[in-house]
């Protein structure tokens, strides 16, 4: 029997996700308040309350066992009936939560019912906690379910799943058979080369780092790309990412992976094209109201993803535009969803090292089997100093407040506490510029209540012409 193992979140998302692809701002600071938000609502239950409880549970569906893991935020008893706690931060009224989404149920209901299986239990407690981040209130859903209920809502989940755990077994089992026969692409070595091949090898093989420094026209992309290809053969790699700064070395580690997929490899590459470059549109708005790749993206994307994988092994920027146009979806997000079954990832340093734009998605969940090769990486200090630092210029934010001040006293009182801040530190610094002050206590607190502001008015001012400026100094600020 084939075997896949997968979390509670994803196989959940998979089965229910739906609706409107809407990332006209994506709120960096909503993981952290998640975050702050679980500890928070954990911390005050009593004694006898487990939480970050963790759940592993293998179930046999249609020729497949299904190995099915996470964490429960929460397990309690009360009145003698268990019950699953999950917690949920939010910016919604009640009244718009309403009886809570299916993806949040669902997540709810396989722990559940993993829960159940393994005590023997008849019947379990379920509790739903939204905390609305902005007005602190808690609003709270419960329900009871039976044995026969939550394992008719486990035998939907896994029949949602399985033709893609079907389709992802295959892929596998493709690459495995094809990657015992790889050898090295090229008749010869170039000189060093092989030397350098094995050096990547052992390296991997010893999950240790190297720094390699080596002439220029030695082909330092396939003696590391090769070795660490071999390597996932073995089972001993299971992700690769390839971190380049320039667009034409991102084309040679593509047409590198090319060349070896064409020896019979079945390898599955993907090569990330920036948003601004890959989107349909003219402008990067991301939601149903200015992009028809964003209306019901969530109803569609199975469907692009079961093609992509089932019909191609490279994915280069024509193959997702091609797929994208055929369902009617956004380029750009289709990518970063590709990327998450690819064998070998090919992007930019930020979507590593940025913690604004990294593929999370990705990279949250990597185990120690994943490999990166970072291209250049004398580059690298630079441009992480650009990732890791943050300025603010004070002109901004005046000229983004200026055209909000009769309409929206909200957002331009939070705007103008930062300029005056900023004022009142320009007064220290001398003539020269060359002062260093320290940053004002207030200062984080202030940036952390505006972006809250304007979080809140990016939602509901999707269609304002102010909407880009507002929305640039929301990550400026951020």
């Amino acid at each position: 029997m084939d075997k896949i193992s997968i979390s509670v979140r994803k196989i959940v998302e998979y089965a229910y996700r739906s609706g409107h692809l809407d990332i006209t701002y994506r709120s960096t600071t909503r993981a952290l308040e998640g975050i702050d938000v679980h500890k928070k609502l954990q911390g005050l239950e009593g004694q006898g309350y487990e939480k970050e409880y963790y759940l592993s549970f293998i179930v046999p569906y249609k020729e497949i066992q299904f190995e099915i893991t996470g964490r429960a935020d929460g397990v309690f008893t009360l009145d003698g009936l268990h019950y699953i706690d999950e917690i949920k931060s939010t910016t919604l009224s009640p009244e718009d939560i309403g009886d809570g989404g299916m993806v949040h149920w669902g997540q709810a209901y396989l722990y559940a019912y993993m829960f159940l299986c393994l005590n023997d239990f008849d019947e379990m407690g379920i509790r739903l906690r939204y905390y609305n981040v902005e007005t602190k209130e808690t609003t709270v859903l419960t329900q009871t379910k039976g044995k026969i209920e939550l394992e008719q809502i486990a035998v939907e989940i896994l029949d949602k799943y399985h033709d893609w755990a079907r389709l992802l077994i295959q892929s596998d089992l493709l690459f495995v058979d094809s990657a015992k026969v790889l050898d090295f692409p090229y008749s010869t070595y170039r000189k060093g080369q092989r030397k350098m091949a094995v050096s990547v090898y052992e390296t991997i093989k010893k999950k240790k780092r190297i720094f390699l420094q080596a002439p220029t026209g030695i082909g330092k992309t396939i003696s590391t790309l090769y070795p660490a290809l071999k390597l996932m053969g073995q089972d001993e790699v299971e992700k690769i990412y390839y971190l380049t700064a320039r667009s034409s070395a991102k084309e040679v580690a593509f047409d590198t992976m090319r060349i070896i997929t064409d020896k019979g490899v079945r390898v599955k590459s993907v090569l990330i094209t920036a948003k601004e470059k890959i989107c349909f549109m003219e402008e990067c708005q991301c939601h149903k109201d200015y992009c028809q790749y964003a209306e019901n993206y969530f109803d569609k994307i199975n469907g692009a993803l079961f093609d992509a994988i089932q019909n191609y092994d490279l994915f280069s920027r024509d193959i997702i535009e091609n797929i994208a146009r055929k369902h009617q979806v956004c380029p750009f997000e289709l990518t970063l969803e590709i990327s998450l079954y690819s064998d070998v990832t090919i992007c930019d340093y930020n979507y590593f090292y940025d913690p604004r734009v990294s593929l999370r998605r990705g990279f949250g969940e990597e185990s120690v089997k994943t490999v990166v090769l970072v291209d250049e990486a004398h580059n690298l200090p630079d441009r992480a100093r650009e990732m890791y630092s943050a300025d603010l210029v004070r002109s901004e934010f005046l000229e983004v407040s200026r055209p909000l001040k009769d309409s929206w006293k909200k957002v331009y009182k939070s705007i103008r506490g930062i300029n005056k801040i900023l004022l009142e530190l320009s007064k220290e610094v001398d003539t020269d510029g060359t002062t260093v002050i320290e940053l004002p206590e207030s200062l984080p607190h202030k940036l952390r209540t505006m972006t809250n502001v304007l979080d809140e008015w990016l939602g509901k001012n999707k269609g304002n012409k102010h909407h880009k400026e507002v929305l640039d100094l929301y990550f400026r600020a951020w």
